[in-house]
């Protein structure tokens, strides 16, 4: 792959994630997502800061004065926030942290390509697509229980945009895994790829992963991309996943790390 082609990759793995990220820019009244200069901006509305994010929507020539940008808008919400920020993006990082900000996260982004590429047979597990009001709530109930409601009104959310599609694990009866697919041109982003702590070790991450890439590649998909956890990295890289970068999360000074 040519430089050029490379870094349009990136690119539009990027706005795979910015439209991706739209699933908690609306889950109350609360909620609010601009597009603020250079930013794509998102507070959720929630009493969980980790959900207000910044994120570099375009070229930033004033990087000092894009900084102040994000901090005023959500200062005028009171709302705190976090920066996520490209690895690449270094001076971007220089002037966050000059604003009292810290690295609190890291996490690879990872793409493969799926020309030609066929699903592995789930094994022990039912996968199918999350339509209802029923299913929705049994997208949610996978989560841990602190986290019901929120990932609720984000599954809730999802399924109103046409290119998002939500599936559900099921084994026995009893739903134990969960992914979501977002498709935005030759891309499908993979994002909430969870599964109970009771059911892991059997390949059902595995399972409900490749269906979000086989929906992507349905609808006209050539690379299947997503943001690896440390827990499930071995996992993607054992699909064919490879890095193409890191997104570097900035919180304030002394906020603490976020779930994981």
């Amino acid at each position: 792959m040519s430089p050029a082609a490379d870094s349009a990759l990136n690119d539009a793995i990027h706005q795979n994630l910015l439209r991706a990220m739209l699933r908690i820019g609306s889950l109350t009244e609360r909620s609010a997502a601009a597009r603020v200069g250079p930013w794509l901006l998102i507070d959720a509305g929630v009493d969980e800061p980790r959900f207000n994010v910044a994120l570099t929507a375009g070229p930033i020539s004033d990087v000092a004065g894009a900084v102040a940008l994000a901090e005023a808008w959500f200062a005028a919400r009171s709302a705190p926030f976090r920066f996520h920020l490209r690895d690449a993006d270094a001076d971007l990082a220089d002037a966050v942290r000059d604003r009292g900000f810290e690295v609190v996260e890291s996490e690879p982004s990872m793409a493969r390509s799926i020309v030609g590429w066929a699903p592995p047979l789930a094994v022990g597990i039912a996968v199918r697509r999350a339509d209802s009001d029923a299913d929705i709530r049994r997208y949610a109930e996978v989560d841990g229980p602190d986290w019901h409601e929120i990932t609720r009104g984000i599954a809730r959310t999802a399924r109103s945009f046409p290119d998002f599609e939500l599936f559900l694990g099921v084994v026995e009866g009893v739903a134990v895994a969960t992914s979501m697919a977002v498709i935005t041109g030759d891309v499908v982003g993979v994002f909430n790829v969870q599964t109970q702590p009771r059911a892991r070790g059997h390949g059902f991450g595995t399972a409900l992963t490749a269906a979000a890439m086989e929906a992507g590649r349905k609808r006209g998909a050539t690379t299947a991309a997503l943001q690896a956890t440390a827990m499930g990295l071995p996992v993607y890289e054992k699909m064919g996943f490879d890095r193409r970068y890191s997104y570097v999360v900035f919180a304030p000074a002394g906020a603490g790390n976020p779930r994981h």
